[in-house]
């Protein structure tokens, strides 16, 4: 299985036995073995949800799917970013999330990079903040998430833990319910598409929805985001 002369199963294998263990000992015993304690952001920075985006807070498109249009994303957007104290606004290229806004949006006929980094521009600009393009720290066209991580506890960044899969992140500490569903569920989709592991996802290697945090409302939230996958997408707990 080749994906731009990337031997994607051999990335998949290289994460299996993590997964594993953690299926096999449960999230809470394995972590015990972890330092989780050091995942958390050094930078408040406003991040896509991608895992290549490491760190900061998390916005999926810097936002642009948070309203109907783009004004109405803008506004709802600033108010999250506000909220969460927010130090700069970051984007990224090849943005599945500004891909989505451009394709239900006819009227946006840019491509999809420009209007990434225009949103963010703007953003930044209404909350008198930093702006910057953020660098992809995974290979160029393939996600090689293995876990969401829906975090109800704030700036939780997994790539700073050795034995924590490689994920993407959801703020839903600052996020309503509805949105941040809405991201899990895009989340979901990216990695078990063609931009992902797809059907390299089992049972036996599901993708990992992990909720952050120690609430078990979190849980019951992406039990429902889970079910129509069946175990090929699993809820597990990390307190």
């Amino acid at each position: 299985m080749i994906h731009n002369d990337i031997d994607v199963r051999h990335l998949f294998a290289e994460g299996a036995d993590v997964i594993t263990a953690i299926l096999e000992r449960g999230m809470q015993v394995y972590v015990a073995d972890v330092d989780v304690a050091s995942a958390v952001a050094r930078d408040r920075w406003i991040r896509c949800i991608d895992e290549g985006t490491p760190g900061g807070l998390h916005l999926a498109g810097s936002g642009i799917l948070l309203g109907e249009n783009w004004e109405g994303s803008l506004e709802q957007a600033a108010e999250v970013v506000r909220e969460m104290d927010a130090s700069g606004v970051s984007w990224h290229r090849g943005c599945g999330a500004v891909a989505n806004f451009v394709k239900a949006h006819n009227e946006v006929k840019d491509d999809v990079d420009e209007v990434a980094e225009r949103f963010a521009r703007e953003l930044a600009v209404k909350v008198t903040l930093p702006c910057r393009e953020q660098m992809l720290m995974r290979p160029e066209g393939i996600h090689i998430a293995r876990a969401a991580y829906y975090d109800g506890a704030g700036q939780f960044d997994p790539s700073r833990v050795e034995g924590l899969p490689s994920g993407f992140v959801i703020s839903r500490r600052y996020l309503g319910k509805t949105y941040a569903l809405k991201e899990a569920e895009m989340a979901v989709g990216i990695a078990l598409g063609h931009h992902g592991f797809g059907e390299l996802f089992t049972s036996k290697q599901p993708f990992l929805l992990v909720a952050v945090g120690g609430d078990s409302g979190l849980e019951r939230e992406l039990t429902e985001v889970a079910k129509p996958y069946g175990r090929r997408v699993t809820v597990v707990s990390l307190g």
